[in-house]
């Protein structure tokens, strides 16, 4: 096997787009922190000797020879690579992408890491030393300060970045995928006996566009709560203040209020497995909870009886329904007994979902910057974007927070309109035939408690695709979806109101489950499910079974969402 060195500058004379940027080796014992830090008592010791290597491709042509990366412009895709000592390597390559639009500043520089994508329990160079990964990430062609920051794709004269769309939707995946590939055939001298790709979120929806696009890539997927159709999420996520703007004059809620209503709407509908309170819900759509028609959420002059300083209005009532439904076109839903709106089908008058009752909502009163970001980029005007943006073109001034409900959702619609502008950048293309014909294995989970990516789009993304692929039998032999009640976007934490700790699979059992379905065949019907206090358990099966729990209780029925 030839030292690293050797073997990297064979592989960049071979491919002049590439450069490198560092290399370092850590022994066994050592810690696991970069230059930049000092180690510690609870520094991570390595258990085996591992290879860090970091390096970027230009994805507009060759390098001139001193060329150094492009951070800001998109057109330049780091990639940081940790490669475990040949006796330690298990054979498999690990692609882990970052979520929203990535960015990390760590991939490139030499004296740090680049952070554990969104959900991830361990950091890569863990992965690689210690369980005996290649493991492999990418800053998706730019460096940002934050993950929400859109800005670099609007040109300074208002066109669109192509390039730098087109890196963030898919070729930075693509690229990490080929380089990493190459780095281990001239590393290690042969190739990876398996390749994986993980993502939660963006990374999510990356992970399904490299299986709708070049399936070829990667052997098996793992997707976490994947955002398909971002052109109408990114925007919908400001959607909560766009109620509280227009029905409740800009007021925000009182401390704890949306807390105790979540608390109530969750009390209404977990008991549909057990017919015991489970703390968190498992079938959304049997919920209809209305805090207009709850008087104990309601204040007296509303005609409720709360007294408490966190009763509701009427009109906070009927705002929070709203968040609840999600952006409509003309700003009003339906009666929630009629219509709860968390339907995997929108309704006809639905343009996207909003919160599924009993989800923690108490973030409801602060913007999120990708919202109004992305409709900077969608208007061409950075007016619209928060203060994250110092665009030539003009001043952030958050000229959305002035939108009616109309108004609203005709920016919804021009947003989707765009994608094929902006690089087809969403994944919902429901075509998986390739990867099927390929013997591809695709495993999805989508969080129940997520606030962020509604898991209905999961679900509707997976009964369109099932429709190409021969049918829910058919599709269940290459791609399995797993819906897990309680938990968060992405993370293994609590995604619901309330103290309940909710079982949830870890991020390396579903990955080990997807490794042996891919390697020794073994189908996926279930996982199990533990609680980070260890105290609740409880089986999760493949859509569209219904969760159990241990011990018997619930039966295993089809689920109606």
């Amino acid at each position: 096997m030839p030292d690293i060195a050797t073997a990297l500058q064979q592989m960049a004379t071979a491919d002049p787009r590439v450069r490198i940027l560092h290399t370092q080796y850590f022994y066994p014992g050592d810690a696991l922190v970069p230059s930049s830090q000092a180690a510690s008592d609870a520094s991570i010791r390595l258990a085996n000797g591992v290879t860090l290597v970091k390096l970027y491709v230009r994805t507009t042509g060759s390098l001139p020879p001193s060329a150094t990366p492009h951070l800001t412009v998109g057109t330049d895709v780091g990639i940081e690579l940790w490669l475990p000592d040949a006796e330690t390597w298990n054979g498999r390559l690990r692609v882990q992408i970052q979520g929203g639009f990535m960015g990390d500043a760590g991939v490139t520089a030499a004296d740090q890491f680049a952070a554990a994508p969104c959900g991830s329990e361990l950091p890569m160079g863990q992965l690689a030393a210690d369980r005996g990964y290649v493991v492999a990430s990418t800053d998706g062609g730019h460096v940002a300060t934050t993950y929400e920051d859109t800005s670099y794709l609007l040109n300074a004269d208002g066109t669109v970045n192509h390039e730098g769309f087109k890196n963030i939707a898919w070729r930075a995946t693509r690229e990490t995928a080929r380089l990493s590939k190459a780095t281990i055939l001239a590393y290690y001298g042969r190739p990876q006996t398996y390749s994986y790709l993980f993502g939660c979120s963006t990374g999510g929806r990356q992970a399904y566009h490299s299986a709708q696009k070049y399936p070829a890539d990667f052997d098996g997927y793992l997707a976490g709560c994947p955002s398909l159709t971002q052109s109408i999420l990114f925007p919908s996520l400001i959607h909560p203040l766009i109620v509280v703007n227009n029905d409740l004059g800009g007021q925000p809620f009182k401390p704890g209020q949306l807390e105790m209503v979540s608390r109530k709407a969750l009390t209404a509908g977990d008991t549909t497995v057990t017919g015991d309170h489970d703390g968190y819900i498992t079938h959304w759509d049997d919920n209809t909870y209305d805090p207009t028609k709850d008087p104990t959420v309601l204040d007296t002059a509303s005609g409720g009886t709360n007294t408490e300083p966190w009763a509701l209005s009427i009109a906070q009532a009927r705002a929070i329904n709203k968040i609840w439904y999600g952006p409509t076109i003309d700003g009003n839903i339906p009666d929630p007994a009629v219509d709860n709106g968390s339907h995997y089908k929108l309704s006809p008058n639905q343009l996207w979902w909003g919160k599924i009752r009993g989800t923690r909502i108490d973030f409801a009163g602060r913007p999120r910057d990708i919202g109004g970001g992305w409709l900077a980029n969608v208007f061409s005007d950075p007016a619209y974007a928060s203060s994250l943006w110092n665009h030539p073109l003009g001043e952030a001034k958050n000229k959305w927070t002035k939108m009616t409900h109309k108004e609203f959702a005709e920016a919804l619609l021009a947003s989707r309109a765009r994608d094929p502008d902006f690089e087809n950048m969403d994944a919902d293309y429901p075509d998986l035939r390739e990867a099927q014909r390929l013997g591809k294995k695709i495993l999805t989970y989508h969080a129940i408690g997520d606030t962020g990516v509604a898991p209905q789009s999961s679900v509707r993304y997976y009964e369109a695709s099932s429709a190409v692929t021969g049918g829910l039998a058919a599709t269940q032999a290459f791609h399995r979806l797993f819906l897990i009640p309680g938990m968060g976007h992405c993370t293994r934490y609590r995604g619901v109101a309330g103290y309940v700790d909710p079982p949830m699979p870890t991020l390396e059992e579903m990955f080990d489950a997807l490794v042996a379905w891919v390697e020794r065949g073994e189908a996926l019907d279930h996982l199990d499910a533990t609680s980070v206090d260890g105290k609740l358990k409880r089986r999760l099966y493949a859509y569209p079974k219904s969760p159990r729990h241990e011990g018997g209780k619930g039966a295993e029925t089809t689920s109606k969402l």
